[in-house]
């Protein structure tokens, strides 16, 4: 397949996947058509136009990756792009932050999605290239620039040792990983499972920001019980009307999710 045409495949999926998350529901103080959520900032036309401005840069992701360049040599790049797509989204969003851990995830899994079809790997070498490309990433939380405004990860880090979705991509994505196998179906319902999947195993560093180490505690025991036990909507509403009213938002959860979601279709579509 042309470089051009397969980047412009892959942002088909990208836009796909982020849509599907801001409409999975319930999902437990998240942005949704359906409500706010825990914010007061935005809301789903908040999210639509991010995503909007975001994709382009994806398709500029793909094209770093679709290359015979080793991915080891990707990093300045990649983090270019980024930067640019952040500003862009600021720029769109009036300021609010929308979307700024999932341009890192999506984009980190793009680039790697790109460069292991370029290089003719299998779907398990994706996680790989993720490890490789950002292997610096996390060395970064040891040099933070105080003077800046600091993230949700980098806060995390700062008072718990807690990397967040930087560590997640680390180790390779390990929880989008198993993820993948609770993701059985394309519909709302096992999105929402997913979610619950994810939140259960997710040091989620936007809950701590928000509502503490000890709330993330609670949440991953309820998302347990709940995935281990079963659960009725009734239930799901009960708790996402519970997290709103506590300020509680997984977001480091919504950008795993939508990663699960984008490599479960790429999967279909490249690597079968």
């Amino acid at each position: 397949m042309r470089k051009e045409d397969f980047c412009l495949k892959l942002i088909e999926y990208t836009n796909q996947a982020m849509l599907y998350e801001l409409f999975t529901s319930p999902s437990f103080g998240l942005i949704s058509p359906y409500t706010n959520g825990s914010h007061t900032d935005m809301n789903a036309k908040t999210f639509i136009d991010s995503i909007s401005v975001i994709n382009g840069y994806m398709f500029k992701f793909a094209k770093l990756g679709f290359s015979e360049i080793p991915i080891d040599t990707m990093y300045e790049e990649a983090v270019r792009i980024g930067k640019d797509c952040e500003q862009a989204m600021f720029q769109k969003t009036n300021g609010v932050n929308t979307h700024k851990g999932l341009i890192f995830v999506l984009g980190t899994l793009v680039i790697s999605v790109a460069k292991a079809y370029y290089d003719q790997l299998s779907f398990d070498s994706i996680f790989i290239n993720a490890k490789t490309l950002i292997r610096d990433k996390l060395t970064e939380l040891h040099h933070i620039d105080h003077s800046k405004e600091l993230t949700s990860g980098e806060k995390a880090y700062l008072s718990y040792n807690i990397g967040g979705v930087r560590e997640e991509a680390y180790r390779g994505f390990p929880t989008i990983k198993q993820a993948l196998n609770v993701l059985c179906s394309n519909d709302s319902n096992s999105f929402v499972r997913t979610l619950i999947y994810i939140m259960s195993r997710c040091d989620d560093t936007t809950i701590i920001n928000r509502a503490g180490l000890e709330t993330l505690t609670r949440v991953k025991e309820e998302m347990s019980t709940l995935y281990k036990e079963g659960y009725d909507k009734s239930r799901l509403y009960d708790l996402e009307h519970d997290y709103i009213e506590k300020g509680i938002s997984p977001g480091g959860s919504a950008d795993l999710l939508c990663g699960t979601l984008f490599l479960s279709l790429i999967k279909t579509e490249f690597f079968t």
